[in-house]
């Protein structure tokens, strides 16, 4: 097997692969009432699995087969490919936030985790910050956890909407 084969192989595997199945499950979602932050067509999501898979594959050629390498060297080569995977995971997660029917999907600390918070464990809404393009929503639970949503200005009336919605149904 060629060099340039074993990279891509192992970075099929680590990127492509996982970078697949999350947005197989994400686009098992139903279909948001309103995006925090849009979501991208599936050729799009396709290119950005392509560059962090050939990037992840540099990586790893560059390290296994590019001959005697500084551990500072390696170690700021694996930095830049961590960002380039963490920003791209980042990238296709950002897509799945947003108000839904029956709950609503926010993202976790750096953009890296998703949460799910159903409409019954919403205690409070507190405007944060608010511009013309958006708005920065403090969300806390009956849980004892606060949670950052943005949402676009335009849209935070379909959020409050669907929250009064819940509170009536709950009474």
């Amino acid at each position: 097997m060629s060099d340039w084969f074993t990279s891509l192989l192992s970075a099929l595997l680590l990127v492509a692969v996982p970078f697949t199945m999350v947005v197989h499950v994400l686009s098992r979602l139903p279909r948001p009432l309103a995006s925090s932050y849009g979501q991208w067509p599936l050729f799009a999501n396709r290119l950005l699995i392509g560059v962090v898979t050939a990037a992840v594959a540099i990586f790893l050629h560059s390290i296994y087969y590019g001959g005697p390498v500084s551990s500072s060297a390696i170690a700021a080569k694996f930095l830049l490919a961590a960002l380039i995977y963490g920003f791209g995971f980042a990238l296709l997660l950002r897509q799945a936030a947003g108000v839904y029917p029956e709950f609503i999907v926010t993202l976790g600390w750096a953009g890296l985790g998703l949460r799910k918070t159903a409409y019954t464990n919403i205690v409070r809404v507190e405007s944060v910050s608010r511009n013309a393009a958006e708005t920065r929503l403090r969300v806390d639970t009956a849980h004892g956890s606060s949670i950052s949503f943005t949402l676009a200005t335009r849209d935070v009336g379909v959020f409050q909407q669907q929250v009064r919605k819940d509170r009536e149904r709950s009474e």
